[in-house]
């Protein structure tokens, strides 16, 4: 698709690239608001009365030694916010108070023996397990690296008549390392399994293609004056995009997560923004319908403030930049996602603990449309429902007289990309609360990765809001999956349908599990029904469901409460409640749902070798 359009052009492409407006251009940078001026230059001076992060090989080796991974990585990203603020601050402030300090780091960051992190030191070609240390003759282009990489271009784009000003040694060492790091490596390598082009791969094409791509794709045009090569490249990424996108579902589903659509589907966009500007319009594929549910899919996710619906790794919890959001929609024709995206600016536009957080380009680009999203007054609107049929995933959500009521639910498979094994799970919020919750990642380590990943207790089925049968876990593979999953849309109610065995070990002895998510429109409530057939009978079948609040079970109901509300469950008599309370240890746990949580079970009384349930959920 990409490519095609990019083979048209190859004596037609401009010989350089001007992404952003340079620092001489007064009236744009003076034109940024004063807020976001003070915050970023604040920072910025807090940055230089701090050491810049030594970056030692013992941290380095900690991921070969324990598995961590975390130590590491809060120096390194530490120096590239630094650096990335710097930037903005000197281009906002333009008094070169600050340009010793972006030579300070860009210095340091050229003299690190890699620009990866200790996770990724095993990929690119190479087939021996990790090294404890970076290899200096091999030079690796992963997700930090690439992103180092653009910074640093960033560095020359803005900077390279300050520098030389200094000494050309500065810009001619930056140069080198990006040529010798990421131009080269990347004109030279196939055999990167995020590229696509490895037809054995085992691994599925994600976040990591897109990412990378878009940018490798600004440090090519921002630095790279040689147009045969600069060509070879272009069509070895385009290539690369292809690839990506022909594996991408086409509801635009990102089976990630909202967390990380932002590097996944959003990036994608960034790449297409970019050819599309380099090229003078020329490479356009804004129309395709892919591309626009690509766009659809972040606010089809979004459950309210900032919580997002977050199957898999994904946090329930998403910072994702507005004007990127209001930029992809307003590229695809899309008003609700440009909508969404001005929403999202009103939740952050104070929000100082962002800054850094979207590199360079990301920023920039919110500058330049600040004042038109500003400007943008239609309302945003949810959809009521949305079925995602190539991930098979629904958000549906209803107005009850104590606030909306939302569920999302899920079948798939269990080899999606950052899988938790969770075919059949959902989550119920009720006026923006989560009650009933998918627990979400642990801080990631050596383990998360690896094939002990699903020792991880909440990466495991038996942890999440899905059926229980003889302590059967679910299973990792693409075959473990949901089957005749239907879904049937009506204004008085929206159901979702599926089969759930396959999920399981054929040890396990289930015949048929079919869930029923229903969302009754009329009555503001929701139903979940389960009917199964085992092999022999079972004394132990659950349905199992994590619970942010403590459940209180009185009366043949369960009530869980949350402030003001409280999400009243009723449930068939087959069925007899209990729960436990757990703590939880790990960081990410503890900062997406505080000190504990609770696991809530449904134990089917009879043990039957066949049975139905229905548990209905209320908000009051």
């Amino acid at each position: 698709m990409l490519t095609e359009q990019l083979e048209k052009l190859k004596n037609l492409l401009p010989e350089s690239y001007k992404p952003f407006p340079l620092i001489d251009d007064r009236n744009f940078w003076n034109n940024v608001s004063s807020d976001t001026k003070n915050a970023y230059i604040s920072q910025t001076e807090s940055y230089m009365e701090s050491d810049i992060p030594v970056m030692k090989a013992s941290l380095f080796m900690e991921f070969h030694r324990n598995g961590n991974r975390s130590n590491y990585q809060k120096f390194y990203s530490a120096r590239r916010k630094a650096l990335n603020t710097a930037i903005l601050s000197e281009l906002m402030e333009n008094k070169g108070r600050f340009i010793d300090f972006i030579i300070d780091i860009s210095w340091m960051i050229c003299e690190e023996t890699t620009w990866i992190i200790p996770a990724h030191n095993n990929i690119g070609g190479y087939k021996h397990t990790r090294l404890p240390l970076p290899d200096l003759d091999r030079p690796i282009i992963d997700l930090m690296s690439a992103d180092t990489g653009a910074s640093m271009a960033a560095v020359l784009y803005f900077f390279r008549d300050k520098l030389d000003a200094v000494t050309p040694q500065i810009s001619r060492r930056i140069k080198y390392e990006l040529d010798r790091r990421i131009i080269r490596e990347y004109q030279n390598h196939t055999d990167y399994w995020w590229m696509g082009f490895m037809g054995d791969r085992i691994e599925q094409l994600n976040n990591w293609n897109p990412w990378i791509n878009s940018n490798i794709l600004l440090t090519l045009l921002m630095t790279e004056q040689n147009p045969e090569d600069r060509f070879y490249i272009l069509q070895k990424l385009t290539m690369s995009l292809d690839e990506y996108l022909a594996g991408y579902p086409e509801d635009g589903g990102c089976d990630e997560g909202p967390g990380y659509w932002g590097k996944a589907g959003a990036s994608l966009f960034e790449c297409i923004e970019i050819l599309h500007e380099f090229t003078g319009g020329a490479i356009d594929i804004f129309t395709h319908p892919k591309i626009k549910n690509m766009c659809a899919f972040i606010h089809r996710a979004h459950i309210g403030g900032n919580l997002f619906v977050n199957f898999a790794d994904a946090s329930p919890t998403a910072t994702i930049n507005p004007s990127l959001i209001y930029r992809f929609g307003k590229s695809t024709n899309n008003p609700e996602s440009m909508a969404f995206g001005v929403k999202q600016q009103s939740l952050q536009i104070s929000d100082n603990s962002i800054l850094g957080r979207f590199g360079l380009n990301g920023p920039i680009r919110e500058f330049m449309v600040f004042d038109e999203m500003t400007g943008y007054k239609k309302e945003y609107i949810a959809e009521p429902s949305v079925f995602l049929e190539d991930i098979e995933v629904a958000y549906l959500r209803t107005s009850t007289n104590k606030g909306e009521l939302f569920i999302a639910a899920k079948g798939g498979n269990n080899l999606e990309n950052h899988n938790h094994n969770d075919v059949g799970n959902f989550i119920i919020y009720g006026d923006g609360k989560p009650f009933l919750i998918d627990v979400g990642n642990m801080v990631y380590t050596k383990k998360t990765f690896s094939p002990q990943r699903y020792e991880i207790w909440s990466n495991c089925a038996l942890w999440h809001n899905t059926p229980d049968i003889n302590g059967f876990k679910q299973i990792c593979g693409r075959n473990h999956r949901a089957n005749n999953v239907l879904f049937d849309d009506s204004p008085e109610s929206s159901v979702m349908t599926m089969e759930i065995q396959e999920a399981y070990p054929k040890e396990s002895g289930i015949l048929n599990w079919t869930r029923t998510v229903t969302m009754d429109h009329d009555d503001s409530k929701i139903i979940i029904g389960d009917s199964y057939k085992l092999e022999s009978s079972g004394d132990k079948v659950y349905l199992r469901m994590m619970t942010l609040p403590e459940p209180v079970i009185n009366s043949g109901l369960v009530k869980l409460t949350s402030g003001d509300k409280t999400l009243e469950i009723s449930y068939s008599d087959n069925l007899e409640p209990e729960y436990e309370k757990i703590n939880l240890e790990d960081q990410f746990h503890k900062k997406n749902w505080g000190e504990t949580i609770y696991r809530m079970s449904f134990r089917f009384k009879n043990a039957a070798k066949s049975d139905s349930s229905y548990l209905k959920f209320k908000l009051l």
